[in-house]
């Protein structure tokens, strides 16, 4: 994910102030910069900044970590983690990019039809 894109509004935003314990779901585009403990389910970008920490089950059409996600990632079609990200997490993806500087640990699935719900 290029700086430009980083640096754009996103309908939805938890701030870096915000510490939530729950369930959210995103219909379009989402950032956190937060804390969630819980779960997140976004049918488009999902972006967890440098700052936040998600403690969380998550599934999203496009995931782009620059932060901290501990849990499991589902039923994504693409996962970035980005330098300085930490992802310890069991990861099911269609397609999985890990930048240079980027932690992950667990265990991942990646490939077609990875990303498509079982519901």
């Amino acid at each position: 994910m290029n700086a430009a894109a980083a640096a754009r509004r996103f309908r939805y935003e938890l701030g870096a102030e915000l510490d939530v314990k729950g369930r959210l779901s995103f219909p379009s585009d989402a950032r956190i910069d937060g804390r969630l403990r819980g779960a997140v389910d976004a049918r488009a970008l999902l972006l967890v900044g440098p700052a936040a920490t998600l403690r969380a089950e998550i599934r999203a059409a496009h995931l782009v970590v620059q932060g901290t996600v501990i849990g499991r990632i589902r039923q994504s079609s693409t996962v970035e983690i980005e330098p300085g990200a930490r992802v310890i997490a069991d990861v099911e993806t269609e397609r999985l990019v890990v930048k240079e500087g980027a932690l992950l640990e667990g265990h991942c699935a990646v490939g077609p039809g990875r990303g498509v719900p079982t519901r």
